[in-house]
């Protein structure tokens, strides 16, 4: 509407008019002239004020007429005959406008949500070809009146980071519509850890990865899931026990002394092992690691999203530690909307094998027997068998008199027809839960994320558990220029497995089903399993079974870390962060051999019919054989951060971003491990006392001078300080050069002074044919040429380049002499 106030006097046309009272009465006369002019004498002649459209009314015709003395409403009525239009009187203002028809609408009614039902508010709601419109509420409801006249109307619903989604809805049937989010939107970004770069602008070589493309049922870790969805990562399981971490290269053995083993980062923080094995086992083909990784104890169903840094330029930012490649991993962050919970569980059944799989080829009893048969009918040698068990056992015991002919008999028989199913014994089918639940929601300001999983993951072996309990915050602030980010995730792991020296799967694959487990009555059946320092009146028997209820490997993890960072936006174009994060983890592993299995009976040498132990070679008098190893973790960075990024022209071809990060950070390991005998668990868990005074106990006396008696305590130190620079040049999104450079200051380094600081740095470049050359290509989204070039370094946190004098106790020889 337009307010018109306009005191002209118009001279061109025949137009003249008198005042002649107060009682809103006026004379015109007019020909050919504009309404608009109508109105302004009235307003001259009056007191009244016109309000209308200007468009609206200059689309209407010219007027002719003489009135004299007469009333405003006359002269109105007059003019506006025929033109559709009307008016209204409020005090002394008059309305003009097109008289409005009244129509018949319906009210539409609706609910917005995510796929996972969470609600969307804020959502846009129109109509199809108008701009009738709304939006949702906090709740995702909307309500919308539409002509009656349709019987069912397009909606278009609009959202930052959804998809665009056009649903035809019918008049009194409640929609309930779904968004999908906007995946090409979420995925321009690929996170190096220390900062973003948008993928449009990358120049390095990186594959990016969503959490849910990738998740499958029954694996337990984000590390199993990446098989087959890295180009050019070797990936190796050594191993089907349950909570065994794989082996990752991602840039082939980049080193023959260090660790092979790529860089984690979680949400910026890079993380370290548990544990610090030794390289040259880790990198071992056979070596199964069972007391997991850096990420062995985060929750899959936390994870967003997975970015594999492989080349130099890549990796540069992170120096030394980064020579084998880096997987970032960032996590779920609360999402704007009321809270929302999500629970999610998976069950997983693994099936043991069997006899009758085509992959498992062992013979029968029957088969067996025959077989042992033929060997010896064609009189081939038959080795002195150290386990005095089968048939050719027999067979010989037969020509040495031990057996009659009818005992000899007999025993073949049963051997024939005991088929022993060793896989149903030691093996077991499993169904193992992974079970998560989280809570989050926020406000434009606030956004929260908070979880807690359980999973229980049983293995085929008989004793075998893999149990987790994990929980994860995060919270992200913005307030004007200030945002602050906090997260803080714990995890404890519990395993237990059978110790790798009893083999329980070598044992189920590899021994005859002609051997018994059990003996007629029911009783646990054992022969004689000697090696090759036992004497032939020593006692080793042997069975599997006891073997494996007498022995346990139990690993329990607890691992728990935060971080804070805090940013603010000097300007525009440049934003500072401050980062901190503290790592901590305890780990303990406890081998314990009863005094009831085999291992002890080779360690205490008792003789196999009196029970009498030789007191000068036995090596476990009482009790059991316990194995204790503790490692303590402690981690902790300091990051401080100044990130650039502006046009440097208004045409915006141009564009440079710079980050500039000062980084300390601090890891120490330590460590026990020891191994007692004599442990006596189900006496109060006490460890028995020897006397081994005087010259008895011989190789006992010997054993307790070994450093694995008398324990050994380690300490590991790592200390850095780095300084990283990048800068990225981009001309018209379709020319990208990068720069990056890191230079470290560790103790891990020589004194020499150019090894103190090692530089690592990269260069690389980028160009965006589809931006240019093959623009008009329809059928090419993107198409890049990329370049690298980079020097790397590799650093052992386990070694020194300084001499080490290793000290150990004294010596009593050397003491005397000094004296």
């Amino acid at each position: 509407m337009k307010l018109t106030f306009f005191l002209l006097l118009v001279s061109f046309m025949q137009v003249s008019a008198t005042l002649h009272s107060q009682n809103a009465k006026v004379s015109i006369q007019v020909k050919e002239c504009l309404i608009e002019q109508v109105f302004e004498m009235i307003e001259q002649q009056s007191n009244y004020v016109f309000v209308y459209n200007h468009e609206q009314i200059s689309k209407m015709g010219r007027i002719t007429g003489n009135f004299k003395d007469v009333e405003v409403s006359q002269v109105l009525n007059a003019c506006l005959k025929g033109t559709g239009l009307y008016y209204e009187l409020v005090n002394n203002t008059i309305i003009v406008h097109f008289q409005q028809v009244e129509k018949k609408s319906v009210l539409l009614k609706g609910r917005v949500t995510d796929r996972d039902s969470v609600p969307l508010p804020g959502v846009t709601v129109r109509m199809k070809g108008t701009t009738v419109g709304t939006a949702t509420d906090v709740q995702g409801n909307f309500e919308l009146l539409v002509p009656e006249e349709t019987s069912s109307s397009v909606l278009i619903f609009t959202f930052i980071g959804m998809k665009q989604a056009e649903v035809t809805l019918k008049k009194g049937v409640f929609a309930h519509v779904i968004l999908e989010e906007e995946v090409a939107t979420l995925e321009e970004v690929v996170s190096y850890g220390y900062y973003n770069v948008d993928k449009r602008h990358m120049t390095s070589s990186v594959t990016s990865l969503k959490a849910e493309d990738i998740m499958m049922p029954g694996v337990s870790t984000i590390d199993q899931m990446l098989e087959g969805h890295v180009p050019g990562m070797i990936f190796m399981q050594n191993s089907g026990q349950v909570g065994a971490s794989p082996k990752l290269k991602i840039r082939g053995t980049t080193t023959l002394l260090g660790n092979q083993a790529p860089l984690w980062v979680v949400d910026g923080v890079i993380l370290t092992d548990p544990v610090n094995v030794d390289p040259t086992t880790i990198n071992d083909l056979d070596f199964v690691n069972l007391l997991g990784n850096a990420i062995s104890g985060l929750n899959p169903d936390d994870i967003d999203q997975i970015d594999v840094l492989k080349d130099a330029s890549a990796t540069a930012i992170y120096g030394p530690r980064a020579s084998n490649g880096v997987i970032v991993i960032t996590t779920k962050k609360g999402k704007v909307g009321k809270p929302a919970v999500s629970y999610s569980v998976s069950g997983t059944y693994r099936r043991r094998p069997r006899y009758t799989d085509r992959t498992v080829n062992v013979m029968n009893s029957q088969e067996r027997i025959d077989y042992s048969r033929d060997l010896i009918k064609a009189k081939l040698d038959i080795p002195n068998p150290q386990s005095w068990v089968g048939y050719e056992s027999a067979y010989v015991d037969y020509c040495n008199g031990v057996l009659t002919h009818d005992e000899f008999i007999e025993q073949v028989r049963y051997m024939e027809t005991v088929n022993t199913d060793w896989m149903g014994i030691l093996m077991q089918d499993t169904y193992s839960h992974n079970h998560s639940m989280n809570v989050f929601g926020g406000t434009d300001n606030i956004r929260y994320y908070a979880s807690v999983g359980f999973m229980d993951e049983r293995g085929n072996l008989r004793g075998e558990d893999n149990k987790r309990y994990s929980g994860m915050i995060n919270l992200n602030l913005n307030y004007n220029k200030f945002t602050m980010r906090f997260g803080l995730n714990a995890n404890m792991q519990k395993k237990e497995y059978t110790p790798g020296e009893v083999g329980l799967a070598d044992y189920a694959y590899n021994t005859a089903r002609s051997v018994a487990a059990y003996t007629k009555e029911g009783e646990l059946w054992y022969y004689q399993r000697t090696d090759k320092n036992a004497t032939a009146d020593e006692d080793h028997s042997f069975s599997i079974i006891n073997e494996r209820k007498n022995t346990y490997d139990k690993i329990n993890t607890n691992q728990t870390g935060l971080n804070l960072s805090l940013g603010y936006k000097i300007l525009p174009p440049l934003k500072a962060e401050l980062t901190f994060a503290y790592n901590m983890s305890n780990t303990e592993e406890d081998i314990f051999f009863g005094e009831d299995s085999w291992y002890i009976s080779n360690l205490k040498r008792a003789n196999k019919e009196t029970g009498e132990i030789k007191i000068a070679n036995t090596l476990c008098p009482r009790g059991g054989e316990l194995r204790m190893n503790t490692t303590k973790n402690e981690s902790y960075s300091l990051r401080a951060s100044l990130a650039y990024n502006k046009m440097l022209d208004q045409e915006q071809n141009h564009q440079l971003s710079v980050n500039v990060i000062g980084e300390l950070s601090s890891s120490k390991y330590t460590g026990f491990k020891i191994t007692k005998r004599g442990y006596l668990p189900d006496r109060g868990m006490i460890f028995d006392v020897v006397d081994i005074k005087g010259s008895d106990y011989r190789d006992y006396k010997e054993w307790m001078m070994t450093e694995s008696a008398l324990g050994r305590m380690t300490h590991n130190l790592t200390n850095l300080v780095g300084v990283i620079g990048s800068l990225t040049y981009t001309y018209k999104n379709s020319y990208i050069v990068n720069g990056n450079m890191r230079i470290d200051a560790s103790n891990k380094f020589g004194d020499a002074s150019n090894e103190r600081l090692l530089p690592i740095w990269s260069i690389s470049g980028r160009w965006n044919l589809h931006e240019n050359v093959l623009q008009n290509c329809g059928w090419i989204n993107l198409l890049a040429l990329k370049m690298s070039f980079g020097y790397q370094g590799n650093m052992s946190a386990q070694d020194s380049p300084r001499l080490v004098i290793q000290k150990k106790g004294t010596n009593t020889f050397l003491t005397s002499i000094i004296r």
